[in-house]
Parts: C-alpha cells; structure tokens; sequence
C-alpha cells in the first residue's frame, strides 16, 4: 500500500466506503487507512481540514471518474437531506409549481452555485433541489433507519425493496414521501399515473398513483415515462414505457383500501389484487414529482 501524503488536494467526500462496502462517515473514519469512493471506487483517506472538519480525500495519484464525485470535488459542495428543515419541507419544495420568475432564478442561482470551484475549503452540504439529484447521490444504497439529522432516511424516502417493512405490518400514514417505485400505466381520462411496489415472488405489493391538476402535468410526465413505438409487425404504433422505474414525491398522499379501489383508481385485472394491499394516492401540480430512472441503472 502506496503512504498516505497530506497534500494540498481539494475537498473530498463526506463519506467513504470500507474493506467490506460499508459506507464509513469520514469523522468516524480511522487514520492511515485506505478507503473507497462510493461512486467510481478510487482510493481514498481521512484529512482534515484547516477548521477541524473531516472529509474523505483521494490518494495522490488518484482521479475520480464519476460526476458525482467529480461535482463534489469541484465545487465543494455535496447534497444530503440534513440541510432541510423538515421530511415536509423538503418535498413540499419539490411539489411546488413555481412562477417562472422564481424558478428561473432560483434553479440558475443552484446551478451555478454548484460549479464554483472551491479547493481546500471545508465540505458545504446543501439542499436538494430535484429527485434527480436524490437519485443520483446513491440515496438506495442507503438503509431506511440511517440518521439523516433529527430523521432517518425513511422519513425522507421509501425504496421498493422495504415495502414489506414498511408497509406490511399496518396501515402507514406515508404523509410527504418520495418513493423510489416500479412504472405500471397511466389514464389520460382521469389523468392519473400508476406505480407499484412489490416483494419478489408478488407475494406482498402495494400502489400508488398521482392525479395531475392539469392536461399539461400529465402531458410532461407522460413524455418522461411513455412513448410511441412500432412494437409488432402489425407496424400500428403503440404506447410503450420508457423506464420501468421511477422517483416519484407527493407530500398529501392518502391511503385507499383495496375495497374501495378495486375497479374505480387503478382499474388492475383481478389477478393483481390478490396480493395487493391498497393504494396511496397524491395530487401532481409539477413535472418535478417525477423522475424517470434510466433504463441502464433499472
């Protein structure tokens, strides 16, 4: 193993990960110890910085290969869901329909932001601003009962592998969430999209749908989750997802029993609601409550 030189490199990562995968929070990291990156696995170690705060740095020699990493070296800069006041506050923000004059300034102000090169400077966590960031931190490697400040993930955001831990046991008062959730269809007619969680084997699932306010809402998010594509030799075009996953956020969800939405919301053949436990519904008012997962990482 090369030796660790204390050099001036720029800022690192708040974390890394260790010998077994296990993500390591670079205070509680041990010294003179070789580390990886979470996200393009360059080696890494613990430095402090000038006002006492620790952070994750790569060896000399190293690069980072990723964005992700590359941005937070960059600019200084990282997301984490402890900045925010609140579960609520944070995901009311990105069910806001904002005017133009707001979003234009706010999102530019982020954006540029977060591309100002900083070296050598303490680690700023700032807010999220979209499911794509979120989904783009690693934020499923995580687990539902980490501590993200006064919270746990799972207050923030649910992934479809712990649906029967969360919603298995009883009834759950989702409140504001983000759901990280397969793709199922939509009704142009009702404007509602729907999505679903499920155990492997569909021994365990459960729905979840947005109605949009508006034509347009639909409109956009339909374009982020479905196409038009010759499918058969039929040559006829048919509507096709273009994922199969998807981030969506809602911060009213209200729980439907199966009884009361079998035939009426989701409309499923009988032979999905055998295993099904009901259906969480929320209102969209943005495109931004959705958030299509690439089919390449699916």
């Amino acid at each position: 193993m090369n030796s660790i030189t204390k050099s001036n490199y720029q800022v690192g990562m708040p974390y890394a990960l260790d010998h077994n995968g296990l993500k390591v929070d670079a205070r509680d990291a041990e010294e003179h110890t070789a580390y990886e990156c979470p996200f393009c696995h360059c080696r890494m170690f613990r430095k402090r910085s000038p006002k006492d705060n620790y952070f994750s740095s790569r060896f000399p020699g190293e690069i980072h290969s990723a964005k992700q990493c590359e941005q937070i070296e960059k600019s200084g800069k990282y997301h984490s869901f402890a900045v925010s006041e609140s579960p609520q506050s944070l995901i009311d923000s990105l069910c806001r329909l904002s005017s133009r004059r707001q979003t234009t300034g706010q999102t530019n102000y982020k954006r540029n932001d977060i591309t100002v090169s900083s070296p050598n400077e303490d680690l700023l966590a700032i807010k999220y601003t979209s499911l794509k960031q979120i989904y783009e931190m690693g934020i499923a490697d995580k687990l539902p009962n980490e501590r993200v400040g006064n919270y746990v993930v799972s207050d923030y955001y649910i992934h479809y592998n712990w649906v029967q831990d969360v919603f298995g046991l009883h009834k759950f008062d989702l409140k504001a969430r983000i759901l990280h959730t397969g793709v199922i269809t939509c009704n142009p007619n009702s404007k509602l999209f729907l999505f679903r969680m499920y155990t492997p084997g569909n021994s365990y699932s459960i729905r979840f749908g947005l109605r949009c306010t508006t034509s347009s809402v639909f409109a956009e998010i339909h374009q982020k989750l479905f196409e038009k594509r010759r499918v058969d030799t039929s040559n006829k075009l048919q509507t096709v997802k273009k994922c199969t996953q998807a981030l969506i956020a809602g911060n009213d969800w209200i729980y439907i029993s199966q009884s009361q939405c079998k035939g009426f919301l989701c409309a499923a053949p009988d032979k999905y609601c055998n295993n099904c436990h009901g259906l969480y519904i929320a209102t969209a008012t943005t495109p931004k409550q959705v958030y299509p997962i690439p089919l390449l990482t699916n």
